[in-house]
């Protein structure tokens, strides 16, 4: 038997993580994976009084997916999403060169009135 079955074998099939995850129809990106943790930091708290909330995206995510995840996670539709990428500084730790992670983030913007609690359990 080859590496292909037949389709009227009654056989259970191995099911991956990404079959068992609804995909995002404009990059086939699992959504649970577009974004991948708030931000929790001083400026992120500040913004998050004026209705804008901070979060790490997966570095191939866009706009319209971070809209989508934040609807599907929290029900509500955001107003606005920027998106930023930030490179990784160079480091140095004695004789040793290095580089920090890159980063992709968007700022997520919710209508008046809206608020989600991102900070729960941090």
């Amino acid at each position: 038997m080859g590496l292909f079955k037949k389709k009227d074998e009654h056989k259970v099939e191995h099911i991956t993580r990404t079959d068992a995850k609804k995909a995002t129809p404009v990059s086939g990106m699992p959504k649970t994976f577009v974004i991948l943790r708030p931000l929790v930091t001083e400026k992120a708290s500040v913004m998050g009084g004026e209705g804008k909330y901070a979060f790490e995206i997966h570095p191939s995510a866009g706009r319209v997916e971070v809209k989508q995840e934040i609807h599907a996670r929290y029900g509500i539709i955001p107003t606005k999403v920027n998106i930023q990428r930030s490179s990784g500084k160079r480091v140095r730790f004695g004789r040793f060169h290095g580089r920090r992670k890159q980063m992709k983030k968007a700022i997520v913007t919710l209508p008046k009135g809206k608020t989600i609690d991102v900070y729960a359990g941090v």
